[in-house]
């Protein structure tokens, strides 16, 4: 998938990260075989961590000597996760393989089996869209400066994605990584394609309530890996303030904007309804609320609003890239499923995706 990611890092960094030291053609190739560039990547990555972990990286009080968070991962057998049994067509089912399969399977089949049973409006959804802006949407080239500055944005949990990599650690060595992480990035930016380890996501099933035995009364809980919500970042940065500075957000929309919260949200209802009174006038509210709203956004329809709004090109491609072919595994009572593809909907734990598809 990797092909176009032509580029290699100077010659100076390769010294500084690769993990043998060795200066042999003393480059990484970004347009090597995809398995090889990943494995690259990966293995470059872990030996940073540990090479922070061990304090060989540097002694500055922020690398990782104030920072103890690594030591206490989310254990997936944790007692508030652990599920001792599940029941499906009239089968109950203890075994924790089987579960996860069982889990996965629901997760990635519901949002499409929901999104069939959605009635066709006879118009296309672009027939309510408004005229697009002759402005499009341009993505500019990302540093290591930012990086930094983003990462540290982002909470780090206890946590690690499908990668097995401890946010902590990795947030902690994040100035040791920025560097390699930017040029990932940028050429993920020039070329429209996003790797396919940032497209994977841990699924934990977190129980809603009812009765434990039924599958549906779980939540699927995505924990995407941590370098992945790094490229997210950046890419929101850039959509918000391209939606911001061409007013393309209703101004009385709530939720994810900067300025706005549920709160004003209800002191403006609270306004409207007391104004009514005042005026001894009727005040009528229609509240909706969507079942699976994430799971069931069709990735056609988000794409071609984006693409209405402005976003084109290269940029359009970056969006299809992150949408399509996404994979997920299940974690239940410490084991996991196998992959499979999420054809519908969005992952819950993102986000760029969740401003997207709330906001467009």
């Amino acid at each position: 998938m990797l092909d176009d990611l032509g580029s290699s890092f100077e010659e100076s960094d390769n010294e500084k990260y690769l993990p043998d030291g060795s200066s042999e053609e003393n480059e990484v190739a970004l347009g090597e075989d995809d398995s090889d560039i990943e494995t690259e990547f990966d293995d470059g990555i872990r030996y940073m961590l540990a090479e922070g972990e061990s304090g060989s990286l540097g002694s500055d009080d922020e690398d990782l000597g104030n920072i103890d968070c690594h030591m206490t991962l989310l254990k997936a057998d944790d007692s508030s996760s652990y599920i001792e049994s599940i029941t499906v067509n009239g089968s109950r089912i203890n075994d924790a393989d089987l579960m996860a399969e069982k889990f996965n399977a629901y997760f990635t089949n519901i949002g499409q089996s929901l999104a069939e049973r959605i009635v066709t409006d006879k118009d296309s959804f672009r027939t309510f869209l408004e005229v697009p802006p002759p402005n499009s949407f341009v993505v500019q080239s990302t540093s290591p400066a930012e990086i930094v500055t983003l990462g540290r944005s982002i909470r780090p949990t206890h946590s690690p994605g499908p990668d097995d990599i401890d946010p902590c650690v990795a947030n902690a060595s994040l100035q040791h990584l920025a560097v390699p992480l930017a040029e990932i990035i940028n050429c993920s930016f020039s070329t429209g394609i996003v790797p396919e380890a940032l497209k994977i996501a841990k699924v934990v099933p977190i129980f809603k309530g009812g009765n434990r035995e039924d599958i549906a009364n779980y939540r699927p809980i995505s924990i995407l890996p941590y370098f992945s919500k790094i490229l997210e970042k950046v890419m929101y940065e850039r959509l918000y303030s391209y939606v911001k500075n061409m007013n393309i957000l209703y101004p009385n929309q709530h939720g994810f904007q900067s300025g706005h919260s549920t709160s004003m949200a209800l002191l403006d209802m609270q306004d409207r309804v007391s104004n009514a009174i005042d005026a001894k006038e009727y005040a009528i509210g229609i509240f909706l609320d969507l079942a699976k709203a994430f799971d069931t956004v069709d990735h056609a329809i988000l794409l071609g609003k984006l693409e209405n709004y402005g976003v084109r090109a290269t940029p359009l491609r970056w969006f299809h890239s992150y949408l399509d072919q996404r994979q997920q595994q299940v974690m239940c009572n410490g084991h996991k499923s196998k992959l499979k593809f999420i054809n519908y909907g969005v992952p819950q734990g993102s986000i760029l995706v969740l401003y997207s598809s709330c906001s467009m």
